[in-house]
């Protein structure tokens, strides 16, 4: 598919915003939830941990679900362009934020072991403030206030 090719008149698909660039997902993309990148403050994230994050999902995405993602902490540096160290901080910022476990080493009987990542917290708070929104908007005299995500 060349980008000429591209009908861009609906645009609701990935295909048709991203062209060449994410078509058929060869070179793969994410859907992100909105309400991440809106509360991204108030979940106690800052740039750093976002792109980490996202590093992390993509792992997710990739698979079934239900089975966790596990990228390298130095496989997410080198994306970044910083330090595995610098990735570990936020990882474990993340973790005392509630919305990440980094479990322990699971050994493999091939290849080395991997941590996986449990994301449960996370999508459980974007649920609550998700659900908090959603009140917000029905009623329109209600405020976020209620939802306490940031430890």
């Amino acid at each position: 598919m060349d980008e000429e090719d591209v009908d861009y008149k609906d645009g609701k698909d990935a295909d048709t915003k991203g062209g060449v660039a994410v078509s058929k997902g060869v070179n793969g993309y994410q859907i992100g939830p909105d309400v991440l990148m809106r509360n991204q403050h108030q979940l106690g994230l800052d740039a750093t941990d976002m792109v980490g994050l996202l590093n992390i999902c993509m792992h997710w995405w990739e698979q079934r679900p239900e089975e966790m993602p596990h990228p390298r902490p130095v496989t997410i540096a080198k994306r970044m362009g910083t330090s595995t160290r610098t990735v570990e901080r936020h990882i474990e910022r993340m973790c005392n934020l509630g919305l990440v476990q980094w479990l322990p080493l699971e050994k493999r009987q091939k290849g080395p072991g991997v941590r996986k990542f449990d994301l449960n917290g996370l999508v459980s708070k974007l649920r609550q403030i998700a659900r908090a929104t959603e009140i917000v908007r029905k009623t329109s005299s209600l405020s976020l206030e209620g939802v306490e995500v940031r430890q």
